[in-house]
């Protein structure tokens, strides 16, 4: 494969960025940072376009809308907002009901459908939300650990979850039943995310380790092993042959998928990296990390070699 070279360096959280998320266009990039702020940035120039104000401690986690024109967060304030992305505006607050002190939300993601919105927080719950009104769907008891990471299926038919209690579950939505129980991680699990086409499923964990599960099997299928500290963030490529990690090592790291070789580790971070997001042309990537930096990563042969 060839040489993945860094590009554009954005900095803007003083503090570190937590998470980011990339829009469904690529036009722009999302990062929620410790500083209780959200920064949208035009990645053509990497111009800031909106610094969002409203949460009251660290921000944990943002997603877009698929049509690219709200933002979730959450974060240690113990709710969910929903932003209006044109307006660089607050369109909603979500509150998390706060059935204990440290009621942190930790994750947010859209349904690809664009219906719902699902939330996970340290009450160890799933709160499903209508994402045009926000209006709470349903709501359910998941794990026995708090819940960290949460994604939806392609098809928007199926959830999966992310836990401290080592357990990455799959929940079928349509009645909210246990689908699937994969365990395997020996620390607590801080991310999932589904394949482009939903065969797959890895995981991410505190034991240094990426897994790759087979949904329907309810298999371990490769174990990816590099990381020398706890994987924060994981995106898969579009084509789903490739798939890329954050790591508390300082490291991104590139997988090849179907047989978990280790493509690329990349080192300009200097210090933890939160969290990663593929653009739509499948050539560029960017990571944000502790250090307050958004780096954007290039490569001419990743969309050729991920369809080979």
């Amino acid at each position: 494969m060839e040489k993945i070279e860094q590009g554009l360096v954005l900095v803007g959280h003083p503090k570190g960025v937590t998470c980011l998320a990339s829009s469904p266009d690529g036009r722009l990039v999302a990062s929620g940072g410790e500083d209780a702020t959200l920064r949208v940035w035009q990645v053509a120039d990497g111009s800031l376009l909106h610094t969002l104000l409203g949460h009251e401690g660290q921000i944990t986690s943002v997603a877009f809308s698929p049509d690219g024109q709200t933002l979730a967060s959450t974060g240690w304030d113990k709710a969910v907002r929903l932003w209006n992305v044109a307006e660089g505006q607050l369109r909603q607050q979500l509150p998390l009901k706060r059935l204990f002190v440290m009621n942190w939300g930790r994750s947010v993601a859209f349904s690809p459908d664009g219906l719902r919105l699902a939330s996970v927080s340290d009450d160890r719950r799933i709160r499903l939300w209508n994402a045009a009104d926000g209006s709470l769907v349903s709501s359910w008891k998941a794990h026995r650990g708090y819940i960290y990471g949460v994604a939806y299926s392609p098809d928007s038919q199926n959830l999966a979850t992310a836990s401290f209690d080592q357990m990455v579950m799959v929940w079928r939505l349509a009645d909210g039943s246990l689908l699937r129980m994969l365990q395997g991680h020996t620390d607590q699990v801080n991310a999932v995310a589904f394949s482009p086409n939903g065969q797959l499923l890895a995981s991410a964990g505190t034991d240094k380790v990426v897994r790759l599960w087979h949904v329907a099997e309810g298999s371990l299928l490769h174990t990816l092993r590099g990381h020398t500290a706890a994987v924060r963030g994981l995106a898969w490529h579009a084509q789903g042959q490739l798939l890329v990690s954050a790591g508390e090592d300082q490291t991104v790291r590139l997988w090849r998928t179907t047989d978990g070789h280790l493509l690329h580790t990349l080192q300009e971070h200097t210090d933890l990296v939160t969290g990663v997001a593929w653009g739509p042309n499948g050539e560029t990537f960017v990571s944000g990390g502790k250090d307050g930096t958004l780096r954007f990563w290039h490569g001419s042969g990743l969309a050729r070699a991920s369809s080979l």
